[in-house]
Parts: C-alpha cells; structure tokens; sequence
C-alpha cells in the first residue's frame, strides 16, 4: 500500500513538472526564414530558461538535428532565435521544441520546408509584395 501511495505521488509531481514546462511558453514558435540550407524558429518564455530544438527529415525521421541551445534572458524579452542549419534543401521537416530538455506537445504540426534549388533549374519562386501608405 505504501508503494502505491509513493508512486502515485512521484506520478503527480512528473505531471505537474511536464505541465509547468508548457506554462513557460508566452509565444511562438513562429517560423522565421527559411533559406536552402537553414531556417530560424523565434520563440518567447514567460521567464527565464533552456530553450533548443530537434528537427528530422520527415522521409529519414532516424538522423536528428539539434539548434544550439540558447538560454532565454529578461533583457531580451525572453526571446530565443534557433537557427536550423543542417537541412537539405526542398526537403520538409518536422520539429520538437525543447524547454529546460522537456519535450513540449502542440496541438498543430510543428513542420518547415526549406527552399528548393531553382537557380538555373526552374522558375524562381513566386512571391507577393503588398505596399501601402
């Protein structure tokens, strides 16, 4: 009965931890550029953490990738820019974001696809361009 209680007690508190660390994100992610071979994530904590993210190859989702980790700071807002710089280009790729090296859920695919190589190969991509005043 007493390893039952103590269980159901260490399960409680991993909960809450998991829990706390979704608390922790204010906004983001937010997809930044995404060039050939790299791409940015933006991220903001509502305090202070450990910030890195994981991305895969949806069609080789065995060979990961991690951005350098990056601590969010108060004089910046809690802001972290992660920078994907292993990615192949026109290839679509999946990531998981890291908050003090607690995996985060989202209730969206969290996916980016880096640019494929037109130059001299095809038409360049098509863009839109809005003006105001």
């Amino acid at each position: 009965m007493r390893k039952l209680a103590f269980l159901l007690i260490v399960l409680n508190l991993a909960t809450i931890n998991l829990f706390s660390q979704k608390s922790l994100l204010q906004s983001g992610p937010m997809l930044g550029y995404s060039e050939m071979r790299e791409c940015i994530i933006w991220i903001q904590t509502k305090s202070e953490c450990e910030v890195k993210i994981q991305y895969y190859d949806l069609n080789n989702p065995s060979k990961k990738f991690w951005t350098n980790s990056i601590k969010t700071k108060k004089h910046a807002a809690f802001t972290a820019k992660l920078i994907a710089d292993q990615v192949e280009p026109g290839k679509t790729y999946q990531y998981d974001v890291y908050l003090n090296n607690y995996k985060l859920k989202f209730d969206y695919p969290t996916k980016f696809k880096s640019q494929a190589i037109w130059k001299w190969r095809a038409d360049p991509p098509e863009f839109t361009l809005l003006t105001g005043s």
